[in-house]
């Protein structure tokens, strides 16, 4: 199991060859943190999510962007 299963799906989906849209209809719901500490919780969170798909999923075409962004996080 992932820690950030959306991410994993995507990944996994773009590996098999499909090109993962948005469409302009789609809305996206999250809940607000109501602390700095939950926020920096949930951030840890979604990073070690982050470095563990890529981790999971190696260098490949579908992967090289999300290397570059989490390479790049906080320059």
């Amino acid at each position: 199991m992932a820690l950030t299963e959306d991410t994993d799906i995507t990944l996994a989906l773009t590996a098999l060859g499909y090109e993962c849209l948005s469409p302009d209809e789609c809305r996206v719901f999250t809940d607000v943190m109501t602390s700095c500490r939950d926020l920096w919780k949930q951030r840890i969170c979604w990073q070690r999510g982050a470095l563990e798909n890529l981790r999971n999923y190696g260098m490949t075409r579908a992967t090289v962007r999300y290397f570059v962004q989490q390479t790049t996080v906080g320059s």
